[in-house]
């Protein structure tokens, strides 16, 4: 076992938690963004993509996968 194995781990665990909170920080963005357009009667619909892509991100980064 190498002296730096634990870390690595912490760098690794941090890296995961930065992308987790900034995945989710978008999503949630995305949502707030659509509900102003929608309550105000404006085309939202065309976001739904980028909502699905964010929401995938975000369950990516839940898991600590990369890209």
């Amino acid at each position: 076992m190498n002296i730096l194995t634990a870390f690595f781990a912490w760098r690794e665990r941090r890296r995961a938690e930065r992308e987790l909170i900034a995945a989710e920080r978008a999503r949630k963005a995305l949502m707030r963004q659509m509900h102003y357009r929608k309550e105000r009667h404006q085309p939202h619909r065309p976001m739904l993509g980028l909502l699905q892509q964010a929401t995938n991100a975000s369950l990516r980064a839940s898991v600590g996968r990369r890209v």
